[in-house]
């Protein structure tokens, strides 16, 4: 097999892997910034912490530097068009959907399954991506359980789970 093929056949093969939305949001000097992502990790309880593989290339990984602060907000079921938002809109234009509030002086959706304040701790480039760690500071969870997900290409609500 090529090596264009095995990336084409991996690519592919990503796609059916079914993977949480999240909203990634961070304020610097007091402008605030978000990004879609579906590359988010838990690696432990404790100490809470998270991956995340983003681009390089991706405007919002050059904002995450070592001892950033920023917020992980995961997508509920009905929060599609937020997300959707998100991606189409550019700079401050994204927070205009949804309510957003800030903890910690970070963006936090208001509603979101779970909200977290993390702070990185590490990053690691490989190849084409940035790895980032980092430790969980504040936890805010919903009490209503539903999923926004993506998988072969497309946005899938899972409602009450």
């Amino acid at each position: 097999m090529s090596k264009a093929d095995l990336v084409s056949r991996t690519g592919n093969g990503f796609k059916q892997m079914a993977k949480s939305v999240y909203i990634l949001s961070c304020c610097k000097q007091g402008v605030r910034y978000a990004s879609v992502s579906s590359a988010v990790c838990n690696i432990s309880n404790e100490p809470p912490s998270l991956l995340i593989s983003m681009e390089k290339s991706a405007s919002f990984s050059d904002l995450l530097t070592p001892d950033t602060p920023f917020a992980v907000n995961i997508l509920g079921a009905g929060q599609q068009d937020i997300v959707e938002h998100c991606m189409s809109a550019k700079g401050e234009a994204r927070f205009e959907a949804g309510d957003w509030t800030a903890i910690d002086e970070q963006p936090v959706l208001s509603g979101a399954q779970a909200s977290f304040i993390c702070r990185v701790s590490e990053i690691i480039i490989l190849e084409t991506h940035n790895i980032v760690f980092a430790g969980i500071e504040e936890s805010i969870c919903n009490d209503k359980s539903s999923a926004l997900v993506y998988v072969a290409g497309k946005f899938v609500p899972l409602h009450s789970l």
